[in-house]
């Protein structure tokens, strides 16, 4: 399979129209037929179903262009993350946290970086659900993980960063939006969002609040989905400090029941680059100043 064949497979999934494809990328028809024909032969199954200049995506096709496309988007940035390296650097720091708003003083910490180790690039992942599979891959140099969600890997060692608080979140207009710290009590007769992809020091506040107030629960699958429904007045939430915001409209309410929840830098025990450790202690001296 070569980038062609990606890129005329892609093009009619978009399109469904051998012609408008084909001008939509600079060739003429009969070779982008060439090229889809070249491809479903070498995969062994049928994209396209053909009806004239048309074309209709087969179950097994549609299922194949979506997962050609990510490959293609992952192909892409390391190409981007290659050029940037080959232009001005000879070292990288590989790094995964699952949300900038749980390392706010990350960008400042790479501009500091960049003139105390001008030749090293940070390269930043976001959202990485597989981060510690690639430290132990050494994929990555170092990753932000929940404390308490860190599985006994021989090969790895956490360092504790920060411990981030968690908040009553209400709507501004609510009832409860007025209090300075909120307390499990104040919770009586609310509606409580819950999630089962809670950290754990999250699920014992949630339970916490239902074993001392009178609280409905509702199922909220994720964070976004818990921002929405607390505007929309359906509840209230309790949520991490890591992934506190700016949205309007929200007020943020310290809980006093609860120490937090504990954040640290996780790394392979084995490596020992001194640029990672450079950094590491970078961002150490950053969150004690803040």
């Amino acid at each position: 399979m070569n980038s062609k064949q990606i890129e005329c497979a892609l093009e009619l999934a978009l399109t469904l129209n051998f012609g408008q494809a084909a001008e939509n990328l600079y060739i003429t028809q009969p070779t982008l037929s060439y090229h889809i024909k070249t491809l479903e032969d070498e995969i062994g199954f049928q994209l396209f179903e053909r009806s004239g200049k048309g074309a209709v995506l087969t179950p097994a096709g549609k299922q194949f262009t979506q997962d050609l496309r990510q490959i293609q988007n992952h192909l892409q940035e390391a190409i981007e993350r290659g050029q940037n390296f080959g232009y001005r650097y000879n070292e990288t720091i590989r790094l995964a946290i699952f949300d900038i708003k749980a390392l706010p003083i990350l960008p400042q910490a790479i501009k500091i970086f960049s003139h105390t180790h001008p030749n090293t690039y940070i390269d930043v992942q976001f959202n990485a659900t597989d981060a510690l599979e690639q430290l132990l891959n050494r994929q990555l140099d170092i990753a932000l993980a929940i404390t308490s969600s860190l599985p006994n890997i021989t090969e790895l060692e956490a360092t504790f960063l920060y411990q981030s608080p968690i908040y009553l979140v209400v709507e501004n207009s609510h009832p409860l939006s007025t209090l300075k710290t909120a307390k499990s009590t104040d919770l009586n007769n609310q509606t409580l969002m819950v999630s089962q992809i809670s950290p754990k020091e999250l699920k014992e506040a949630q339970k916490k609040v239902i074993s001392k107030s009178q609280v409905k629960t509702f199922n909220s699958p994720n964070h976004s989905s818990t921002i929405t429904n607390i505007l929309s007045g359906r509840g209230v939430c309790l949520v991490p400090g890591f992934l506190k915001d700016n949205t309007p409209n929200l007020t943020w309410i310290p809980f006093e029941e609860t120490s937090g929840i504990a954040c640290s830098i996780v790394k392979r025990k084995d490596n020992h680059r001194e640029v990672v450790q450079d950094f590491q202690k970078l961002l150490n001296e950053l969150l004690q100043d803040n």
